[in-house]
């Protein structure tokens, strides 16, 4: 099975700037963090049958199926300091989890290294890729759950945060819709792109001092 690289904006930018983007993709596909490996993370007959692609991002993390029913969040900031990746996973993810309180989403906090969970449920995956000053955060929201097709072209993880306790696909993440928020996938889109990008800068100038 062919991975292809996942197309991501990691050229230069200058300190200080933060640019967002919030897509929904309109077709199904896998994507894998940077040392995943196809044998041990999807089900390539599935895939293959199927035709859904597969990529690899340059940032870590697990396996994610994206599709009509995820939404992408991506950060990209030109940052000061050169290391302190959890800083700066606690930090988006906080201002994320501003956004979500707000939509009336319960007992929010980060679990596992990056997650976004509600109680022991995971809602937000997300990973970090670094370049000098540049930070890529990329995230998943799950907006309806389809635990069918997870289960279908993703294989068990080779390795799970503390939290997952060897849970199934479909009794370890949940998503907007099984929470009651019931707005449109444009809403929540618009939603982010207003809210998020002045919370983001407060929180990612507390990691910069």
């Amino acid at each position: 099975m062919q991975v292809e690289p996942y197309l991501e904006d990691t050229g230069p930018i200058e300190t200080g700037m933060i640019e967002l983007a919030v897509t929904c993709p309109d077709s199904y596909a896998v994507v894998m963090g940077a040392s995943g490996k196809v044998e041990r993370e999807v089900v390539i007959e599935h895939m293959e049958a199927d035709g859904i692609p597969v990529f690899k991002r340059r940032g870590g993390g697990g396996t994610v199926l994206l599709g009509p029913h995820v939404l992408v969040i991506t950060v990209r900031a030109g940052v000061q300091q050169p290391f302190q990746n959890g800083s700066y996973f606690a930090a988006i993810n906080r201002a994320m989890m501003h956004v979500m309180e707000r939509w009336g989403v319960p007992n929010l906090a980060q679990r596992g290294l990056s997650d976004i969970a509600t109680g022991t449920q995971k809602l937000v995956g997300s990973s970090i890729f670094r370049r000098k000053s540049l930070l890529l955060y990329q995230a998943s929201l799950l907006v309806a759950s389809e635990d069918g097709l997870m289960s279908r072209y993703l294989q068990h993880p080779p390795r799970e945060p503390d939290y997952r306790e060897g849970r199934d696909h479909a009794s370890f993440v949940t998503s907007l819709r099984r929470l009651g928020v019931t707005m449109s996938m444009a809403e929540l889109c618009h939603q982010l792109q207003t809210l998020l990008p002045h919370r983001l800068r407060t929180e990612l100038d507390l990691v910069g001092g």
